[in-house]
């Protein structure tokens, strides 16, 4: 982050210096005072079960210069600290983000889709890093907490920003985009997500469209030639290019090979050897959709294709790993019904039909297709896997679809939480193994692949 006054802060946001004084400087921005750096601002925020401002104190011993607070705290008078009072400090941090965006000038991408944001925002990062300076939305940063933050971590040395954006009404999305204003944006697809809010995948495509809808004129949209929502996408003067399996893409994948869980090969337009290290076909998707960015920011097709076999997936998404007698295919991160479909598609492609155990939890924010979707999820699964392991109410509907397709009871076997998962497991798994563990981010199924990995240890030559 380039220096800001405070008194800049106070005007960005519309906030009154209650204590400090105005030409202070801070040089970074946070929310979690664990985190604060010495000579940062901390912004403390009202969230559903934590509010912020019960951890002033806390950033102020870790180093925090300024406090960015909607309500009175707790403060020695002589705490050397600049305090700046707004009326809500959410949305003073966007009005913060927006302000700071306008002094720089990087060229700056977003993401959205139902499915493969953070996947495709990584390896996009992965293609430019030799030749940019590249801010990257850290983890899953894409909502109105994350995208400012991202905005803020930029300084005038960074050539290109890429952020990820999530959100689960309509004008959320226009929202964020407004904050860091990209010339660029990425439509992964339109899948079964926050149906519970969004209604059904018309309402879904409407919240992501809303990225296409505030590109500049001069902007590029880069939509998924085998998404028929997708495409359906447009905004009057801006630039459309395509991505996808399907031939008739733009940008698309020829002669592809599936190595199973090593991977996949495939010619690049026809022309370019890629190895990607990482398996599922449904990955060349989300590279194809940052080669056609990673172009546009001026790599070669002869660039991309080398710095391919680089690339390495985010954490808990279809992470491999190698155990004593088993494999692990940790896919835990998040879940919604295509990305189940996806990550199964995986597990099929491992292994014979015996050795696949699949381990899947609950998938949340469906709304009123949530058991039926559950079902479908355990009817692909009933047909693919030799054993299945539910996690949660939902995933109950799981079980019951799955024995519907025809896999027996006795190899089902259902827990209520992944809390409730114990060393029992393991009379459930045999040597040879290929586990995939995946369910929505609020049933922690990490707890259960850091058992499995506990239990087997990491293999030895």
């Amino acid at each position: 982050m380039e220096p800001v006054r405070i008194d800049e802060v106070v005007m960005a946001t519309a906030g009154s210096l209650t204590a400090g004084k105005p030409e202070l400087v801070i040089t970074g921005v946070g929310v979690d005072s664990r985190s604060i750096s010495p000579g940062e601002l901390f912004v403390a925020i009202k969230g559903k079960r934590m509010n912020g401002h019960q951890f002033v104190a806390d950033a102020v011993r870790r180093g925090a210069v300024a406090i960015l607070v909607s309500e009175p705290v707790p403060l020695p008078a002589d705490a050397p600290v600049a305090v700046v009072q707004v009326a809500d400090t959410r949305e003073a941090l966007l009005d913060l983000a927006r302000w700071y965006r306008s002094r720089l000038k990087p060229r700056v991408v977003a993401i959205t889709g139902s499915n493969g944001k953070t996947t495709t925002k990584e390896l996009l990062a992965g293609l430019l890093k030799s030749r940019f300076t590249v801010v990257k939305a850290r983890g899953s940063y894409n909502n109105d907490i994350g995208v400012p933050l991202t905005v803020l971590a930029m300084d005038r040395t960074t050539q290109i920003g890429i952020f990820e954006i999530e959100m689960n009404e309509l004008g959320g999305t226009k929202k964020l985009a407004r904050i860091c204003q990209p010339e660029i944006g990425i439509i992964t697809n339109v899948g079964d997500t926050h149906l519970e809010y969004m209604g059904d995948r018309m309402g879904v495509a409407q919240e992501k469209n809303e990225l296409v809808e505030m590109l500049p004129e001069t902007g590029l949209a880069i939509l998924n030639y085998d998404d028929s929502l997708v495409m359906k996408m447009s905004r009057a003067g801006c630039r459309i290019r395509t991505f996808g399996l399907n031939p008739g893409a733009e940008v698309s994948a020829f002669n592809i090979r599936d190595l199973g869980l090593s991977g996949t090969q495939f010619q690049l337009l026809g022309k370019y050897p890629v190895h990607l290290s990482f398996p599922g076909k449904h990955n060349i998707s989300n590279f194809l959709a940052a080669a056609a960015a990673a172009n546009e920011l001026g790599l070669s097709w002869q660039e991309i294709s080398q710095n391919a076999g680089t690339l390495v997936l985010p954490t808990q998404r279809l992470t491999v790993k190698n155990l004593s007698t088993i494999t692990l295919i940790d896919d835990s991160f998040n879940a919604n019904p295509q990305s189940m479909q996806a990550a199964l598609e995986v597990l099929a492609n491992s292994t014979a039909r015996e050795f696949r155990l699949a381990v899947l939890g609950d998938m949340l924010e469906l709304g009123g297709r949530s058991a039926e979707l559950h079902r479908q999820v355990g009817e692909f699964a009933g047909r693919i896997v030799g054993r299945l392991i539910t996690v949660g109410t939902l995933a109950q509907l799981i079980s019951e679809g799955a024995e519907t397709a025809g896999l027996p009871a006795d190899r089902i076997r259902h827990y209520h939480s992944s809390g409730e998962v114990g060393e029992e497991l393991f009379d459930f798994i045999k040597p040879g193994d290929t586990i995939l563990v995946k369910g929505s981010r609020a049933m922690a199924m990490e707890r259960i692949t850091q058992l499995i990995v506990r239990f087997y240890g990491e293999k030895t030559d």
